[in-house]
C-alpha cells in the first residue's frame, strides 16, 4: 500500500505578475476519501482545516525561498570582502 504522501500531488502554476505580485496557483488532488475522516475532525474543531494546513505550508515555502536567496546574496557579499582583506 502507498504511503499517503505518495497519493497526493501537487501542481504549481506560475500566473506572472498581477498588481505588483506575484501570483502561483496551487492544485492539490487527492483521493476524496482521504480527506473523511480529517474533514470530521476538523468540523469539530479536532485538527485544523486542510485550507490553513495548506495556506501555512505556502507562506512558509515561499518564506523560505526568499530567506535562502537572502541568505545567499549575504554569503557572496561577506565572502566577496573577505577575500580581499
Amino acid at each position: 500500500m502507498p504511503k499517503i504522501v505518495q497519493l497526493v500531488t501537487v501542481e504549481v502554476k506560475n500566473r506572472g505578475i498581477e498588481y505588483g505580485k506575484r501570483r502561483y496557483d496551487l492544485i492539490v488532488r487527492a483521493p476524496a476519501n482521504l480527506f473523511t475522516l480529517p474533514d470530521a475532525l476538523a468540523k469539530e474543531w479536532a485538527i485544523e482545516s486542510v485550507e490553513l494546513a495548506l495556506r501555512r505550508a505556502a507562506r512558509k515555502g515561499v518564506g523560505d525561498y526568499i530567506l535562502r536567496a537572502r541568505e545567499f546574496m549575504q554569503k557572496v557579499v561577506l565572502g566577496n570582502r573577505n577575500s580581499k582583506i
